[in-house]
């Protein structure tokens, strides 16, 4: 059962007065009064804040200081994980939305958990502090303010749909392995671990103490915004020059909150832009300054064909060479080189193909008294007065004009096809048709008959027998 108390919020000068002049009372809680409300096993209190229309229907839990004690006695403060209800009242029936949690859970050593229902604007700086708060969804929470994990190393992060704005320096992300994000949010998108804005102009936050990680930070940044790379541990790769956003106007201050220090990656043109003038400044704490290729070069080959990147021969330049597969010739780079071998001075993402064709070859036919056709091994007929490509395969059918009959073949062998590889003339000799031949076939009571003999098509008339062309065997 729900128990319900209230208190007046009396004016002090001190959290220690604040707490010793709290006391039980039956008036009619007014806006900044305070409510101590039960709810999922957890007492809370919770400070009227706003009045609309006569009725008091805002509620948040306390605020005010970074580190605020409402639990002289620590055997009252809340613990495990800490769910705020979406409503709480009062004696008179009165209800009030919960739409802040303050700093009611600041110092809650045995805080692990916290879960938010309504809309929740922001939680504010330190709020969570002292907590041993591990994962957290931002669920319903619209803003992320300044060091509200102070203390923590938050692991697992979901950003809800809800969020709209959040500080980098909140330490949210700083040491989170496991990010996620819900697909509703209209205003981030992560790129893996980094939370970009939405058009993935500018960078929010990523994890800044994981030592051995690499970020790549995308092409499309415009801007960084504050702390966002503050103090990063791992290595950090910029493909060109990116703007910060510096909210404290102190230079000093914006070398110290936004300079990594850990190994920064640079493009070898843009070496001096990180290391002098102005915006050098902004790396002067980096452990270390590095100019190399930092830009992905993706080869790709078309059919017939393969390439390596075989050199980088120098900090901007990349060799990679065109490899044709056997019967197949190298045309061109999709770059317009027709050079096997290309060399890039590379100065953004790049991605080239080599395209490749097969070698093509004629085919002459000589036929005299007679024609000759081709198909493929699919059976499709192939055109004999075109090119054909290196390795068809050939079928060849002999016709003899009225009067002939097929004699033999030169550069072909119908047992084996033809196998075009180079340029080639095939003849197929026709010859008078014999005048028995013609005598068997008008005998129409000698009966013709089909045989297979090792493989080969056979017609045996009587005692006779004649191959596939007409030809008699002997």
């Amino acid at each position: 059962m729900r128990k319900l108390f209230f208190s007046l919020l009396l004016a002090a000068s001190t959290m220690t007065m604040y707490a010793a002049a709290r006391a039980l009372t039956e008036k009619v809680p007014q806006k900044g009064d305070t409510i101590r409300y039960e709810y999922a096993g957890n007492n809370l209190f919770y400070k009227i804040t706003s009045k609309v229309e006569g009725k008091y229907e805002v509620v948040g839990a306390n605020g005010g200081g970074a580190y605020p004690d409402y639990y002289p006695n620590p055997a009252d403060k809340p613990k495990g994980n800490v769910i705020f209800p979406d409503s709480i009242e009062d004696f008179t029936g009165a209800k009030y939305a919960v739409v802040g949690i303050g700093n009611a859970l600041t110092n809650c050593e045995e805080v692990t958990g916290l879960q938010v229902n309504n809309i929740i604007e922001s939680l504010p700086s330190y709020g969570l502090g002292g907590t041993k708060i591990t994962s957290f969804d931002t669920k319903n929470v619209k803003s992320i303010g300044y060091a509200v994990f102070s203390g923590l190393k938050l692991t697992s992060v979901h950003i809800g749909p809800a969020l709209e704005t959040f500080w980098a320096f909140s330490y949210m992300l700083d040491y989170a392995t496991d990010i996620t994000i819900d697909e509703a949010n209209p205003n981030f998108k992560l790129e893996g671990t980094m939370l970009l804005s939405k058009d993935g102009k500018t960078l929010a936050g990523m994890p800044l103490y994981i030592a051995d990680a690499v970020y790549r930070l995308p092409n499309s940044l415009e801007l960084i915004k504050d702390n966002a790379v503050s103090k990063q541990k791992g290595t950090l790769i910029y493909p060109k020059v990116i703007p910060f956003e510096h909210n404290n106007p102190s230079p000093a201050s914006h070398n110290m909150m936004n300079c990594p220090v850990g190994v920064v990656i640079v493009p070898c043109h843009l070496l001096e832009d990180f290391t002098t003038g102005d915006f050098g400044k902004n790396f002067s704490m980096a452990d270390t300054v590095i100019s190399q290729l930092v830009y992905e070069v993706a080869a790709t080959a078309g059919p017939n064909g393969s390439v390596a990147i075989v050199d980088t021969t120098d900090c901007n330049q990349v060799t990679i060479t065109a490899t044709p597969n056997v019967g197949c010739n190298f045309v061109a780079w999709s770059t317009g080189s027709t050079d096997p071998t290309l060399v890039l001075n590379v100065v953004a993402d790049t991605t080239v193909k080599a395209i490749f064709e097969k070698q093509t070859f004629t085919v002459t036919v000589v036929a005299e008294n007679g024609t000759v056709t081709a198909k493929d091994m699919m059976d499709a007929p192939v055109d004999l007065s075109q090119p054909i490509e290196y390795g068809m395969k050939l079928i060849l059918i002999a016709t003899p004009n009225e009067g002939y009959e097929f004699d033999s073949w030169t550069n072909y062998d119908p047992a084996t096809g033809l196998t075009v590889t180079e340029n080639i003339t095939v003849t197929a000799t026709f010859k008078t048709k014999p005048a028995g031949f013609d005598q068997i076939n008008q005998q129409s009571t000698i009966k013709n008959q089909k045989v297979i003999i090792n493989g080969q098509l056979f017609i045996q008339r009587g005692d006779e027998l004649f191959n596939a062309q007409g030809t008699r065997v002997k």
